[in-house]
């Protein structure tokens, strides 16, 4: 009972509500990723907005190719075209920009043609490149921002400071970072920074992508399920689709604060199973990287018909060692017929990066069936990866839980602990992806 207990989760009860929200007037604001991201990184954000009454729809994400970076050139073209399309699906005349990381560069790129530029009312540079006289060119009709993880970077003149008490990626996902662009895209403060729950049915959607190109998966099979929060074990299947070249799914209705898997077959790779904290309110930002044809990722990741293979995300860095004292803690157990109880161990403890928003985790080649918690090769040396072994039994069919545990930053108490429980898949032929929240609430 001592090792169940520590599988933990909770669920909130069920309800039905299509109470109409008062809405807040925002031109559409187009998101622009940085290097490997996709609009995951502003889904928390699109969620704050709508807690705030801006509707789902005009909060949107470009996503461009961050693997071939000598290729950006052509982007500019894709996004005004993309920028086109959205003046006109909401008949205005100007939308905001945000750009986080490279996606900076590719907006000032984009802001340094003034006919491109006429078409974007404010915009916001996220912890990227600076752009001092952004918006003098124009004067009058461009409004520019900054808001930089540190004490340095100007765009417009304009900017906000988090003087190092955030990190490159949280300073994009941050409830700090909404509520000043929040601010200044609206001209009033947010009434809440929190992602206030919509309970009862909500709309789920995103795209299903190869990872790093952001380029549909074709053809692939998209199942959504109903799980049970306590084991991972599936209840029943909600959809079925055929994944189409934009790579697009959904919006399909779920209930806020209930567990799903989203799973992904194609041919000629691991099934990729996908899990998340329950979806408190509506979004149309999930998003399921997949491996593309020879992708390192797959050739680095050990695999056998006996231990579990998985990948730990949060669009907020984990700290091991910050100045602070805030260091999160992340760990992992496994509870299955076959395998026994495998007691927690600490993931973070081989890390010694700030940086890092994604761990694979699997058995490695040197120690098998046991986890020496030594850094995996190749994966540290990613941008914002790492990875470390750790021996999760398996069994094809699955016959137990991986429970995936992390308290966030400081916040290591019992009640405070976000919880993931998943199924223990083989990783010759499965692979599974754990997606916590960038945020801690009350």
């Amino acid at each position: 009972m001592a090792a169940l207990a520590i599988v933990l989760i909770s669920f909130s009860g069920a309800s039905f509500s299509f109470f109409k929200k008062p809405q807040v007037e925002i031109l559409p604001t187009i998101f622009v990723h940085g290097f490997a991201g996709s609009g995951v990184q502003y889904q928390s954000q699109a969620m704050r907005f709508s807690s705030n009454g801006v509707p789902d729809e005009r909060i949107l994400a470009f996503e461009y190719d961050t693997g071939n970076l000598g290729g950006l050139g052509a982007v500019q073209g894709v996004l005004d075209a993309f920028v086109d399309d959205v003046r006109a699906r909401f008949g205005v005349e100007q939308v905001n920009l945000v750009g986080h990381s490279l996606g900076t560069s590719v907006s000032n790129t984009y802001l340094s043609n003034p006919t491109r530029a006429a078409k974007v009312a404010k915009y916001i540079g996220v912890d990227g490149a600076s752009n001092a006289t952004c918006g003098s060119t124009a004067p009058g009709t461009l409004s520019c921002m900054g808001i930089f993880r540190g004490s340095a970077g100007n765009v417009g003149g304009n900017n906000v400071y988090f003087n190092d008490t955030q990190t490159h990626v949280e300073a994009a996902t941050s409830p700090e970072s909404f509520a000043a662009q929040f601010t200044f895209l609206t001209g009033q403060a947010p009434k809440t920074t929190h992602i206030i729950e919509d309970k009862g049915l909500i709309k789920v959607g995103g795209r299903a992508v190869l990872f790093p190109a952001n380029q549909g998966a074709d053809g692939a099979q998209l199942e959504l399920w109903r799980i049970s929060g306590f084991t991972g074990r599936r209840l029943y299947r909600v959809k079925s689709v055929t994944i189409g070249a934009d790579g697009n799914f959904g919006p399909y209705l779920v209930f806020s604060g209930e567990h799903y898997e989203l799973s992904l077959e194609r041919a000629g790779f691991p099934t990729g199973h996908y899990y998340f904290q329950p979806w408190p309110r509506s979004t149309n930002l999930v998003r399921m990287n997949a491996s593309a044809p020879g992708s390192l990722t797959l050739a680095n990741t050990n695999a056998s018909e006996n231990h579990s293979a998985i990948i730990v995300q949060r669009q907020k860095e984990w700290w091991v060692s910050h100045p602070s004292g805030q260091n999160d803690s992340l760990k992992i157990l496994t509870l299955s017929r076959s395998g026994g109880f495998n007691p927690p161990v600490e993931v973070l403890t081989p890390i010694t990066s700030n940086g890092i928003i994604a761990i694979h985790v699997h058995d490695d080649v040197a120690t098998p069936l046991f986890s020496s918690l030594a850094l995996l090769p190749f994966f540290p040396t990613q941008a914002f990866q790492s990875g470390v072994d750790v021996f999760m039994p398996a069994d094809s069919p699955p016959d137990g839980t991986i429970g995936v545990i992390n308290a966030h930053r400081g916040n290591a108490s019992f009640r405070k602990l976000q919880v993931i429980n998943i199924r223990n898949w083989e990783s010759t032929t499965h692979r599974s992806i754990v997606q916590f929240n960038d945020y801690l609430q009350d």
